[in-house]
């Protein structure tokens, strides 16, 4: 209600074009843009809307501290994934050094390094087997 109240008051005493601008620490300001009121460096994001009554308001929906958070998060979540392509990679080297040299054991060599390649003994086995020589085919 006091919002209102002061809305009210101070479109009354403005031009009609003025916005009433809400800033994050909750003081209310009239100016023509968010950018020229008296909070514009606290707010990273503005949402303007038309009030019932005929208004204008602009209100902040993210500080930049929020801003930069989000994108921290982001930064964040893309460098778990390509940690965990390179984790698996490494997990997955000696079955793809099978497959590659077309190994005639890869299928074994797979099933070794999936199933016991979480144990640092397992995985060397499987490492070693797709580094075996590989028969030469004849054709």
């Amino acid at each position: 209600m006091r919002c209102m109240l002061i809305a009210a008051v101070m479109l009354l005493a403005s031009p009609a074009s003025a916005l009433v601008v809400h800033c994050p620490d909750g003081r209310d300001f009239i100016a023509d843009s968010p950018a020229e009121s008296e909070c514009a460096a606290s707010c990273a994001e503005w949402r303007t809307a038309p009030e019932s009554d005929g208004s204008r308001h602009a209100r902040c929906v993210a500080t930049p501290r929020e801003r930069a958070a989000a994108r921290s998060e982001t930064a964040t979540g893309v460098a778990g994934i390509v940690l965990l392509c390179l984790v698996l990679a490494a997990y997955l080297l000696p079955s793809i050094v099978a497959s590659r040299r077309r190994h005639p054991n890869s299928t074994a060599i797979f099933a070794l390094n999936v199933l016991l390649g979480w144990t640092a003994l397992g995985w060397i086995i499987a490492l070693v087997w797709s580094l075996t020589a590989v028969p030469e085919q004849r054709d």
